[in-house]
């Protein structure tokens, strides 16, 4: 199975609504970055876990749809429940099904803390077995 992700760079103001928009177009999900993630202008937005700050300056909104979406009616749509007269340019890519857990795990690699003490992901083979390996997977509650 494969999905389409379509990126639109847009403005704090509109950001929120046009995610709203995207969702009731048929996206499966929204997100929300900052488009300048990883550029020397990013934005580092601090909250707490569930209270929301706001947005960036500039942020991309990303939605995924089903590969049989019509992509450009479902934008198009948006722009109009947004009165939002002059388009907003976006791009489509394919989303190819793939193994997500396993990629997920890829990211995490065992963390050396000192000599004797290592954190090793379960999926992992303790990089020091005679060092004390605390066997803990990354999550919520640590990661």
């Amino acid at each position: 199975m494969s999905w389409l992700s379509v990126a639109i760079h847009s403005a704090a103001d509109t950001a929120e609504a046009l995610s709203d928009a995207l969702l009731a177009e048929g996206a499966l999900s929204v997100t929300v970055t900052d488009a300048a993630d990883g550029a020397f202008q990013e934005q580092p937005i601090f909250g707490e876990p569930g209270e929301f700050v706001g947005f960036w300056n500039e942020c991309l909104v990303t939605a995924l749809f089903n590969e049989d979406a019509n992509i450009a009616d479902a934008v198009e749509q948006a722009y109009l429940t947004l009165e939002i007269a002059t388009p907003l340019a976006f791009t489509t890519t394919r989303v190819d099904e793939q193994d997500w857990v396993r990629l997920t795990q890829s990211q995490f690699e065992p963390i050396k803390i000192s000599e004797r003490l290592w954190i090793v992901p379960t999926w992992h083979q303790a990089p020091n077995p005679n060092a004390i390996n605390l066997r803990l997977d990354p999550g919520r509650a640590f990661g």
